[in-house]
């Protein structure tokens, strides 16, 4: 079969630094494809395009150039193929072939071959709905992403500039955020079952922070002092006194400095107790220091104790995930869930588009419904004692708990980690009352730490402003 055919119909765009400077070698074995060169990431060419080269002379250029291509999502999905004189490590993770020179006609075909069944798949995906949000529309081309390239595995790389240590640089360029920011998104997918993640490593991560570089260190269990250090431990019998070998010594003998009797007998005059460690700060002797940790970037001490533990995986797409990328559409994305953020929450905007219509109902109808704020008062307390991390799954499990406390026609959100709005419909504020003390009591015993909680009551049916007005005044 004629080589050309296999090409006809498809545009490539081969990108370089200095379109001048392409080798021969490169663009003779290139004679057969329809190819245009161009040197600027913002041609409207390279959009029409549906395979991208990348001839990369300068390794800085090279990775600003992949970066332009993978942050844009009308170029996201287009298969690119990197060719260059030595290996970009760097861009291993985010191109899908990757050619030295000098190269061979038959590498080249195979490498074009495997980008052509990419660019097949990427042409034949059908559109998505404009109702999708940017950062859905994201998830979606992720999950396309891993499908169109088959077996797929977006894997972790190590990154100091992470603060897991670890990053995925796809997903990273798809956000265009810094290093381990990314990670929200991929772990949400996986939630809703479009990923399957695989164990890799688990990192120890500040709880203040939420940081990786943790120096763990021993210190004295009594002034916490780095000042320690191993010594052999006398114990005289006759008076009582404990200290370091080195004080009873004197030449081959073993002499009490307290009461200066000679030890002659281990067991009869004295014992070598297991406290062999001694503290030059404090003078504190003991068996053995405890470890503390201090966050190298936050500076925070803490207790490994209060250390959380981050699952670092590597992901593939589920059966699910990839029904969702060939339709472009995530499970369960209705007209609700595009109103909402979470479950049970709504974001603001549309919460406060809800409160005007239930104040227009009560006023019309003359029926009472009720609007709450509930305050986590201690907030702060918690995120000062047991970090950052601590603090964030606490307002995790509270929202959640409120989603599953009240009925499923009130109308919850968020304004911030510990201040929660909630439109009690049909209900006067005597018994709103009632559900957010029982609220109290059952918070009481499902949660470590205790929850302090206020709460600030408005009658809606009695209100003369508009939602703006209204929740100006509950927040005071």
């Amino acid at each position: 079969m004629d080589e050309s055919a296999v090409y006809t119909g498809v545009r490539f765009y081969l990108l370089a630094q200095e379109k001048e400077n392409i080798p021969e070698e490169v663009l003779g074995n290139l004679s057969s494809v329809s190819l245009v060169i161009g040197d600027l990431i913002t041609d409207q060419e390279l959009c029409s395009a549906e395979v991208i080269m990348l001839y990369v002379m300068d390794e800085k250029w090279g990775k600003e150039t992949v970066k332009a291509i993978r942050t844009q999502p009308n170029l996201f999905l287009k298969p690119l193929l990197i060719i260059s004189e030595r290996r970009v490590e760097e861009l291993k993770e985010v191109a899908d072939e990757e050619i030295v020179l000098p190269v061979s006609k038959f590498a080249l075909s195979s490498s074009l071959e495997k980008i052509l069944h990419i660019s097949k798949k990427v042409t034949g995906l059908v559109g998505v709905s404009e109702l999708v949000s940017e950062s859905r529309i994201k998830e979606i081309l992720l999950l396309r992403f891993l499908y169109t390239r088959n077996g797929y595995l977006l894997k972790p790389v190590r990154n100091l500039a992470s603060s897991l240590g670890y990053s995925y640089p796809l997903v990273q360029l798809l956000l265009d955020v810094l290093p381990g920011n990314e990670v929200g998104l991929i772990e949400g997918l996986e939630e809703t079952l479009m990923l399957k993640g695989e164990l890799l490593d688990k990192v120890n991560l500040c709880p203040f922070c939420g940081h990786f570089q943790i120096n763990f260190r021993e210190v004295c269990p009594d002034c916490h002092s780095m000042k320690i250090e191993e010594e052999a431990t006398i114990h005289h019998y006759r008076c009582a006194y404990v200290g370091k070998e080195k004080e009873f010594r004197e030449g081959s003998e073993l002499r009490c400095p307290k009461c200066r009797k000679e030890l002659r007998h281990i067991g009869v005059d004295y014992e070598r107790p297991i406290e062999n460690f001694w503290c030059s700060a404090c003078g504190s002797n003991f068996s053995e220091g405890i470890v503390e940790c201090l966050c190298l970037n936050c500076g925070k001490i803490f207790s490994p104790e209060n250390v959380p533990i981050k699952q670092i995986r590597e992901y593939s797409l589920t059966p699910e995930g990839q029904q969702a990328a060939e339709k472009g559409i995530l499970p369960g994305l209705g007209l609700m869930d595009i109103l909402r953020k979470e479950i049970g929450f709504y974001k603001l905007e549309v919460f406060k588009e809800l409160l005007g219509l239930e104040v227009l109902r009560c006023r019309r109808y003359k029926y009472s419904s009720t609007l709450v704020r509930v305050h986590i008062t201690n907030f702060k307390d918690i995120n000062a004692e047991w970090g950052v991390a601590h603090a964030q799954e606490v307002s995790r499990e509270f929202s959640t708990f409120l989603e599953r406390t009240f009925r499923e026609t009130d109308v919850l959100t968020d304004i911030s980690a510990d201040e929660f709005l909630v439109i009690f419909t049909h209900t006067d504020v005597e018994k709103a009352k009632i559900a957010l003390d029982r609220l109290k009591a059952m918070s009481s015993s499902l949660f470590k730490r205790k929850l302090d909680l206020e709460y600030y009551f408005l009658d809606l049916g009695a209100e003369t402003g508009d939602a703006e007005a209204i929740l100006e005044r509950i927040k005071c």
